[in-house]
């Protein structure tokens, strides 16, 4: 597997998991591995408009990969210090797509998300994210890069979430599932990929906060 390609599917993947839009390369640290957690950060956070950490990635050679400790902060404004907590990520994608054009992820697995629910003037902080990453036209293109990687992801499996509503309120999120994204149209952009994910999280999260009297908007 080429030294890029493990940052074009980690770039992709923390796009599925905040909403990031992503492009295939980053400045590039000691390893690949380095490398991705420096992509997902960097570009993650420039089209989310809030800063994105990553503790580690890992992507082998059969195509499982995990990432580790990803974070997303809260956007200005808003008391708390994340909007989204998460500890593991698991993945499988069918690597012979890798030099291809279209990039299959057969699955991708987020394990215990914790959101964190805020209500500020202009609306709620998962809310204002996603009106970013809408708004965001993706991370500028590298003329010599060639074309952007397009994606197919059989499965998104979301389980054992929790949302924070307040310090003493924490509810239990629905487990969340969504397939095929961009199986119609023979792949989407990893920026639509993510926005895709990011709706129905927040979604997902705001039916919640209104179930215990918290606004959804």
């Amino acid at each position: 597997m080429s030294p890029r390609k493990p940052v074009v599917f980690w770039l992709v993947v923390a796009v599925l998991l905040a909403g990031l839009g992503a492009w295939w390369l980053v400045s590039p640290p000691v390893s690949p591995e380095g490398r991705a957690r420096h992509g997902i950060e960097a570009v993650g956070s420039q089209i989310a408009g809030v800063a994105v950490k990553v503790e580690s990635s890992t992507l082998d050679a059969e195509g499982r990969g995990e990432i580790r400790g990803l974070t997303v902060a809260n956007p200005k404004g808003f008391k708390g210090k994340h909007a989204l907590i998460l500890g593991e990520v698991r993945t499988a994608l069918d690597p012979a797509t890798l030099s291809r054009d279209v990039v299959v992820i057969r699955e991708l697995r987020l394990v215990a998300p914790e959101m964190h629910f805020e209500r500020g003037e202009g609306g709620d902080n998962l809310a204002l994210i996603l009106k970013n990453i809408e708004a965001s036209p993706g991370a500028a293109k590298n003329k010599d890069d060639g074309p952007a990687a397009k994606f197919i992801i059989e499965s998104v499996v979301v389980t054992d979430g929790k949302l924070h509503l307040s310090p003493a309120l924490v509810a239990q999120l629905p487990a969340l599932r969504l397939r095929e994204i961009g199986r119609k149209t023979n792949g989407v952009s990893a920026a639509e990929a993510g926005k895709q994910l990011w709706r129905a999280l927040q979604a997902n999260a705001a039916t919640v906060a209104a179930n215990h009297g918290a606004p959804a908007r």
